[in-house]
Order: C-alpha cells, then sequence, then structure tokens
C-alpha cells in the first residue's frame, strides 16, 4: 500500500508489444501501486480473466487484435470480472463516432495511442477507480432500495408484495410441473395484550423475536412473511399432505410459544394457524 491506498490490478490487451511495454511502464508513475498483466489477443486475455485466482480493477483495451475485435471482449470483462470494471480503450484510431461507440459498447473512456502520457495515463486509472466506485455505490443503494421495497422493516421478513410474488411463482409450477406447496396463515394470540399492557415497543420485540426463529429454523425454500400487523404467512414448497403441513405448523406454534425476554418482564405469546393445500 502506497499513500494509503491499495494496489490496484491492470490488464493491458494489445498485440503489439512495444505498445503493451510503454503502456505498462507509463501506469509505474501512477500514485499507487499497479499490478500488470498483459495479454496479447483476445484468446490470451480470456485465459487471464477466466483464470480462478485471476483479479482486475481496470482494464486497457486495444480494437485491433490479431484474433479479433477487442470490444468484443466487454461483455466477458463486465459478465465475468465485474460489472463495474473500467474499461479504458486505447486505440490508434483517433475517430470522435469510434470514441462514441466505444462509450456505448460500455467502455469508460476512450484514448489514442498518439496522445498517451503518464500523466493521462495516471488520471484515467485515478478516473477509472472513482468511477467503479460511485457505480459500486449506486448498486448497493440500489438494492438496499429494492430490499426495503420486499422486505419488512422490523422484522426483516418478506413483505406482502413478495410473498404474493413467491405464491404466484409456485402456483406457475404447480400448474406446469405439478409441484405441491402449502400455505400457513398465522395470526397472533395475545398479542394485543402484549402492546396494551407493556406497550409497543414489548409488542416489536416479539416480533423480531419470532422472525429470527423463523429465519434460523425454516428451510431456506420456504417463504415467511410478514403481511401486517401480527398477521403473517408461511410459503411451504414441496409440502404434499395434510400431515407434512400440520407437522410444519405445530414447528412454527412451538417457535411463536417459547417466551421472550424484554425489559426485565417474560412475554409469552401464542396463534392461531390455518392451512390450505396446493
Amino acid at each position: 500500500m502506497a499513500n494509503g491506498k491499495s494496489e490496484i490490478y491492470a490488464l493491458i490487451v494489445d498485440d503489439d508489444d512495444v505498445d503493451r511495454e510503454r503502456l505498462a511502464r507509463m501506469l509505474e508513475h501512477c500514485a499507487r501501486p499497479i499490478h500488470v498483466l498483459e495479454a496479447a489477443s483476445q484468446a490470451e486475455a480470456l485465459a487471464l480473466i477466466r483464470k480462478p485466482s485471476s483479479r482486475f480493477d481496470i482494464v486497457f483495451l486495444d480494437f485491433g487484435l490479431e484474433d479479433g475485435d477487442g470490444r468484443d471482449l466487454v461483455p466477458t470483462i463486465h459478465g465475468e470480472v465485474d460489472p463495474d470494471c473500467p474499461i479504458v480503450a486505447v486505440t490508434g484510431f483517433a475517430d470522435e463516432l469510434v470514441a462514441a461507440a466505444s462509450i456505448k459498447a460500455g467502455m469508460t473512456e476512450f484514448l489514442t495511442k498518439r496522445s498517451l502520457s503518464p500523466e493521462r495515463v495516471a488520471a484515467s486509472v485515478e478516473e477509472g477507480m472513482a468511477w467503479q466506485k460511485y457505480r459500486q455505490e449506486l448498486r448497493r443503494a440500489d438494492e438496499e432500495l429494492t430490499h426495503r421495497s420486499l422486505h419488512d422493516a422490523l422484522t426483516g421478513l418478506p413483505n406482502r408484495t413478495l410473498f404474493l410474488d413467491r405464491l404466484g411463482q409456485n402456483a406457475a409450477r404447480a400448474r406446469r410441473d405439478g409441484d405441491p406447496f402449502a400455505v400457513a396463515m398465522i395470526d397472533l394470540d395475545g398479542f394485543k395484550e402484549i402492546n396494551d399492557n407493556f406497550g409497543h415497543s414489548a409488542g416489536d420485540a416479539v416480533l423480531e423475536a419470532i422472525g429470527r426463529r423463523w429465519r434460523a429454523h425454516l428451510r431456506e425454500v420456504d417463504t415467511v412473511a410478514r403481511m401486517g400487523g401480527d398477521e403473517f404467512a408461511v410459503l411451504l414448497h414441496n409440502v404434499a399432505s395434510a400431515d407434512a403441513a400440520l407437522a410444519m405448523a405445530a414447528k412454527l406454534s412451538d417457535l411463536i410459544g417459547q417466551p421472550v425476554v424484554h425489559d426485565g418482564r417474560v412475554l409469552h405469546a401464542g396463534c392461531s394457524i390455518g392451512i390450505a393445500l396446493c
């Protein structure tokens, strides 16, 4: 690590040995340490990209390779390396239309070999890393918003929207392939009394505890959702008989019945469960 910045892993794809060496030397002048790998063809680049131990933070890509157009590697880089990996076009073509098409194809910057300098290359690296960080933060924010829109804020369980979506998927599979499933609707008993006697924080503690228990003990293929208030729904995958559904309902009831300790008090809740089989 230099200047408080971690090492960058760069890939140069160019079939000209002199141009590759020149660019590699320029990368040595960057403010942060850079580990460079080189490929002289599409085939070599693909071999490096698909090597399990390979890591690339930025790719410098020429177009005119002996075994094809370097731009054909862009989808592979974004699909197999990182969707946010910056790709810098480094080519001998000084054409505005080519530059615009390159950016449209997914490259982050277009440089001509004639205009290269250590300062310009270093700036491209820093700009690429900043672009990557921005894209990653944007992706995380989008994922968080999507998660919030499909999950209950208190318990972290799927909400009504996500439950109904998964219910529709299971119904479609049942019609197509005959895959059985069951739905359990659950209302908590005694929950209103907990809220009235001890406050909403106590009720929230009970809901959170039940959600944690269900997530820990149900199968990953099943879906338990908070539909609202003290009402829950559970989608049980590949449950074909009433006995199997009742056994799962008994397990859910037992988990609800376990005491919850909150603010020095021991709280108890029960439940009523209805089951439908498909």
